[in-house]
């Protein structure tokens, strides 16, 4: 089946600055996009979860709403929020909070229509990560919480759970090993049923990867390779550069045109060559100052540059632009 991009960004950079409503149009009308990645409610939203969930839920199906108004699809709600890596944490009592923060990410996914919420897998801290039976312990509790996630996702509505590659074994999956096993683990829970979970698809950051010492393979930080592994999983891109130890976060502008490993050439001809997904959403992710205004000024600039290198990119590649509705496909896929 052929794909089809949706272009996007992810809002991480209007966190703490502007409102959500005020946020889509930016996105909007700053830099011309037609849907966005939302970040999960970490202010105030589990806490309002908690103690007043049908507040919760009339605040985020307003947005929901807004988005709609303005031609705005909010596609999914993922990163900037990583309480849920405490899923993996050896006290249950901590976990039972984890788990209710995923709910609210959930549910808040659910009333803005998205179709994906996501995160990590989940973080094993360093000192138990050194004890081989209580790691496999944390992680089977991540993936236990995971699969009450699909559930709950379910319910609200979701077509799916996005787990994102990261750059840690202490955080899978941060190679293409780990990251057939918790897919796999994950979407056979899914086949048995069916009726009530939603399936686990991969969400690929550009600017995630393992440390040599980590990886199995060279493959490993290598995205050509994991979209060629995950043809049919990966459902979201995050587009950004980075250094060869996947540390620095950099957009695709003019004053980092010398750094970083990410070529995006390379990455619209490997997404053409290998993704096989009927949509696949691409996220560009450059974060912000947070309250400094020329900060913000700038992480918009880097915003819109990045996008418009990234088009002129899958152009390039051989895609082509829908006017009508913004996405992007090949023209002789059939």
């Amino acid at each position: 089946m052929a794909t089809t991009l949706h272009i996007g960004a992810n809002l991480n950079f209007t966190k703490y600055v502007y409102g959500r409503k005020r946020a889509l149009e930016i996105a909007r009308d700053e830099l011309g996009l037609r849907c966005v990645e939302m970040v999960p409610d970490s202010d105030y939203g589990a806490a309002l979860f908690a103690k007043n969930p049908d507040k919760f839920r009339a605040y985020h199906r307003e947005v929901g709403e807004y988005g709609r108004k303005i031609g705005v699809e909010i596609a999914s709600v993922l990163t900037f929020y990583r309480d849920n890596v405490s899923v993996a944490h050896p006290d249950p009592a901590i976990r039972e909070v984890a788990m209710l923060v995923m709910e609210s990410m959930a549910v808040q996914a659910g009333e803005y229509g998205a179709k994906y919420v996501g995160a990590s897998l989940g973080t094993v801290l360093a000192e138990d990560f050194a004890n081989e039976r209580v790691r496999a312990k944390l992680f089977n509790a991540a993936a236990e919480a995971w699969k009450k996630w699909m559930e709950m996702a379910h319910r609200e509505g979701l077509r799916g759970v996005n787990i994102e590659s990261m750059s840690t074994l202490r955080e899978p999956p941060a190679t293409i090993r780990s990251a057939r096993k918790w897919l796999s683990e994950l979407n056979d829970y899914h086949r048995r049923k069916p009726d009530t979970t939603v399936p686990c698809h991969l969400c690929y950051d550009l600017g995630h990867g393992p440390t040599e010492a980590e990886d199995d393979s060279p493959a490993d930080r290598d995205f050509a390779s994991w979209f060629e592994a995950f043809g049919d999983a990966i459902v979201e891109v995050h587009i950004k550069n980075t250094d060869s130890g996947f540390i620095s976060t950099w957009p695709f502008t003019d004053e980092y045109k010398e750094f970083g490993i990410i070529d995006l050439d390379r990455v619209a001809e490997a997404m053409r060559d290998h993704l096989r997904a009927p949509e696949v959403y691409v996220m560009v992710e450059v974060p912000g100052k947070r309250g400094r205004m020329d900060g913000e000024a700038d992480a918009l600039r880097a915003n819109h540059t990045t996008i418009e290198n990234l088009k002129k990119s899958l152009k390039r590649a051989g895609w082509r632009e829908n006017a009508n509705d913004g996405t992007w496909s090949l023209p002789d896929a059939t």
